[in-house]
């Protein structure tokens, strides 16, 4: 971020439960300040989607006045009716590496791991806000307190 240029500021930064409500109450806090933040990463995806819920009902729309990121990549994600990006992490594939490394007599007998596991990560679904180029917006109409386009 810093070599970028850009701030992180203190009050952008807070601590919270891991669920929905908690992302609500400090999505709202945040994102009720004079200078909020252009783009926030929670993390967990509850947390995102209670920060979600807290934009909507400031009247910021999500990958235009925000950009979100979660992490996880829970199912729900992918069905909300606005997108959300959320970091998936190959759960399975770190259990195999972790099972295989118990059952490796070299390393059950010495207890010590000196080579680090890297593990890629994948974003399906990536929106930020601003993109270079926006498609022309034929409509809104809004379905159920959230905007569609």
């Amino acid at each position: 971020m810093q070599e970028a240029g850009l701030r992180i500021e203190a009050e952008w930064c807070c601590h919270s439960d891991f669920n929905i409500a908690s992302g609500e109450l400090q999505g709202m806090k945040i994102l009720s300040q004079p200078h909020r933040p252009s783009a926030l990463f929670a993390v967990n995806d509850e947390l995102a989607i209670g920060v979600l819920a807290a934009a909507h009902q400031q009247g910021l729309v999500i990958g235009e006045d925000l950009s979100l990121v979660g992490y996880n990549d829970i199912p729900l994600v992918s069905r909300l009716p606005v997108a959300l990006t959320s970091v998936r992490t190959p759960l399975e594939h770190i259990a195999s590496n972790a099972v295989d490394m118990l059952l490796n007599p070299e390393i059950n007998n010495n207890m010590r791991i000196t080579t680090p596991s890297l593990f890629p990560v994948s974003l399906p679904r990536l929106h930020v806000n601003n993109p270079p180029c926006d498609p022309p917006r034929l409509s809104r109409r809004k379905r159920g307190g959230l905007n569609f386009v």
